[in-house]
Order: C-alpha cells, then sequence, then structure tokens
C-alpha cells in the first residue's frame, strides 16, 4: 500500500519537536515539512539526511492563494493528504503597556491565522473522503493569560477557539480534529538560551511526537479534541 501524506506546517529553525516527528512520521508517511525560511531547510536536510520520505519546501502560509496551490501540487505529485499538524508559533512576552499594535497582531497572525489558508485548501481534499487528521500545537497560554503575555495569549486562544470549531463541524464528517496543550518547555537549544531551563524539566520531544501519533492513531469511536502534556514536575 503506497504510503500516504502527512503535512507538518511552520516548522522552525530549532524546532527539536518538527524533527521527532518527521523521524517518527516517516515511518508511515510521506511527510512535507512547510518553513518560511531556506535557512531552516538548509539546517533540517542535515539532521534528515537518512529519511528519503521527508521533503522541506519553503511556504509562508499567510499567503492563501500560494498555499492552495502548494497543497494542490503535493496531492498530485506526493499523494494524499492523510495528517496535518500546525506547529507555527511565536512567543511575545512584555508588558502590555510596552507591547505594540503591530506585536500584536502579528502575533494573532502567526499563533493562528497561519493555521486557517492551509486548513481550508487541506479539508476540501479530505472531505471527500470522510478521513483525515488535523492537529493544532498550542501552549499553556492557550488556557490561560499570564503576566506579560497579552499579545501570545491572545494568538494561543484564538487557535484554541479554532480547532474546537473545526473540531465540532467536521468531526461528525469523518475528520479527526485536535488541539495539543504544550504545557510546558520542550527541551532543546531555546529552551536552555531563553528560559535556562534543563532538560530533566523540559517535555522530550521524541516523547511529545509520541503523544501526537497517539492521537493520529485513535479510533474514530474514541477521539480526544483536546490533549494536555506537561513535564512530571510541572505545576498546573
Amino acid at each position: 500500500m503506497p504510503l500516504k501524506v502527512a503535512i507538518l506546517g511552520g516548522v522552525g529553525p530549532g524546532s527539536g519537536l518538527a524533527t521527532a516527528l518527521m523521524t517518527a512520521l516517516s515511518e508511515q508517511y510521506k511527510v512535507v515539512g512547510l518553513t518560511r525560511s531556506l535557512k531552516t531547510i538548509h539546517a533540517l536536510e542535515s539532521r534528515m539526511t537518512e529519511r528519503t520520505s521527508v521533503t522541506l519546501v519553503q511556504a509562508d502560509l499567510l499567503d492563501a492563494t500560494a498555499v492552495s496551490t502548494l497543497v494542490e501540487r503535493i496531492e498530485a505529485e506526493v499523494g494524499q493528504i492523510a495528517v496535518y499538524i500546525h506547529l507555527a508559533g511565536s512567543i511575545t512576552l512584555k508588558s502590555f503597556l510596552d507591547t505594540t499594535d503591530a506585536e500584536m497582531a502579528s502575533s494573532i497572525e502567526v499563533n493562528c491565522l497561519s493555521a486557517t489558508a492551509i486548513s481550508r485548501a487541506i479539508l476540501e481534499k479530505m472531505l471527500p473522503r470522510n478521513q483525515g487528521t488535523l492537529i493544532f500545537s498550542g501552549a499553556t497560554a492557550s488556557l490561560r493569560g499570564g503576566p506579560r503575555g497579552a499579545a501570545f495569549a491572545a494568538g494561543k486562544f484564538a487557535l484554541r477557539g479554532f480547532a474546537q470549531a473545526l473540531a465540532r463541524e467536521f468531526g461528525p464528517q469523518g475528520i479527526h480534529v485536535a488541539h495539543v496543550v504544550i504545557d510546558g518547555m520542550i527541551a532543546g537549544p531555546r529552551a536552555e538560551d531563553r528560559f535556562h531551563a534543563a532538560p530533566e524539566q523540559c517535555i522530550a520531544p521524541a516523547d511529545l511526537a509520541r503523544c501526537y501519533l497517539d492521537l493520529i492513531e485513535q479510533p474514530r469511536s474514541a477521539w480526544s479534541q483536546e490533549l494536555d502534556v506537561r513535564p512530571w514536575n510541572e505545576k498546573f
């Protein structure tokens, strides 16, 4: 049986989760990773040289026309899209009084609006088949806004609501839509450099990727719409 396609949208340059997902998914799917940066493509290709079923493509998720064309090309040249995982995100942490309107708008764009055009294009392919999985990646800020987190929470709250709306509209038509609340830092250079977090305080990327695969593999009689994940020592 030919492999189906899993797309990762919004792959970042230091995303250990994206790398872990590519590795895990490539055993069952042809994986397409979408990123805005050629630099990210070069960095990830150096880690994925032995994964022939992984393709990295430069794409701006906010360009609806380009996204629609890209989805058409993937379906025509790579295969049927069975899974979409949205990873795009941007963290703005500063006092609200110091946060500009442009920064608020950018956070909502990157954290939520980046998901709309590609979700629409992919749903149009999945619906005639009455099957498929869309997973959106949230954060602690999806559930509660914290000090200095107005911009981040605005974007992540919006994404969570968007995922809920899609789940209720398209679940009865065979499309599994889930939202993952990543309640903790993911181990990697950003957690260490920006937040000074030791690996044992963080979520291991491979373990988090396993949670995503569990969602994908859920039978339709027992779907989860939301999954919250945190390291054992995280307070909540």
